[in-house]
């Protein structure tokens, strides 16, 4: 059979993976272990929690949360409304989603924080105007990316509720990711839609394919938290204040991995080559 999606558990354990007619939990060698009833065409995300035990599925206006190590199916709630994307957050105890609810006043699209084990929206930030194609916590979770149909990315603060447009375009953006400590963004999104055209019409050459980088956050504050996160703050604390960003950044290229993680003083770098340009 053809298969529909796959989704490997986080520890390796287990496999997820449906094709037009049914849903299977596999083992780590792709053997299956059970069934797990339902339409896979329904199925349009599907996600692992953290400790790799439960899988969420969400279909048709509904979620459902299986525990994998028991083989059941734990609890089966209404999702309101359709769910673009889902992602657990890092304790397992709630997920983000992005959300189309079809009601009598209209039609609303929305980034809900649900309890898996009840369907409670424990938050809910509005006020889009299109669809949303995707929904992701920040590393540290106090900011969630959000991706439109309309071109636009969307940064939202998680206490506050508030909402920022950080990156535009006049084309559909169907997904964005975050750098592994929250200092870039990687957005899948053509300049333009002339963009879109000329990729369409020409063999395509894969070096170029649009994918855009932004730094979301310029700010020596945020500079610092992703230092003091990934235990740089030593090397970097009295550079940052007492010396020019350019030296900032030499000292950060020549840092090694035993003082600072790669991908760590890659963030730091967007950052501090960033600040530099507002100066």
């Amino acid at each position: 059979m053809f298969p529909w999606q796959v989704e490997w558990s986080s520890d390796g354990q287990y496999l997820f993976a449906s094709n037009i007619d049914e849903m299977y939990m596999r083992d780590a060698s792709g053997n299956p272990l059970f069934l797990i009833p339902g339409a896979p065409e329904d199925i349009p995300n599907v996600a692992f929690s953290p400790s790799g035990e439960m899988l969420l599925l969400s279909f048709s206006g509904k979620i459902e949360v299986w525990d994998v190590t028991l083989q059941q199916m734990l609890v089966r709630t209404l999702a309101g409304g359709l769910l673009q994307s889902i992602q657990w957050s890092a304790d397992g105890t709630t997920f983000v989603a992005a959300n189309i609810n079809n009601t009598l006043e209209g039609t609303f699209h929305n980034i809900v924080v649900i309890n898996p084990m009840t369907g409670e929206r424990l938050r809910v930030y509005s006020g889009f105007l299109n669809q949303l194609t995707s929904a992701q916590w920040s590393p540290d979770e106090t900011q969630i990316l959000a991706t439109s149909v309309d071109g636009t990315v969307y940064l939202i603060e998680v206490a506050s509720g508030s909402i920022t447009p950080i990156f535009t375009t006049d084309a559909p953006i169907l997904s964005a990711d975050w750098s592994p400590y929250g200092g870039q963004i990687a957005i899948g999104a053509p300049l333009s839609s002339e963009m879109v055209q000329a990729i369409d019409s020409n063999e395509p050459n894969f070096a170029e394919l649009p994918v855009q980088i932004v730094v979301p956050d310029v700010s020596l504050e945020r500079f610092q938290t992703i230092a003091e996160s990934c235990g740089a703050d030593q090397l970097v604390g009295e550079i940052i204040t007492d010396a020019a960003l350019s030296t900032v950044i030499a000292q950060l290229e020549s840092a090694t991995a035993a003082q600072i993680p790669p991908a760590c003083a890659a963030d730091l770098i967007a950052i501090a080559e960033a600040l530099n340009n507002t100066q």
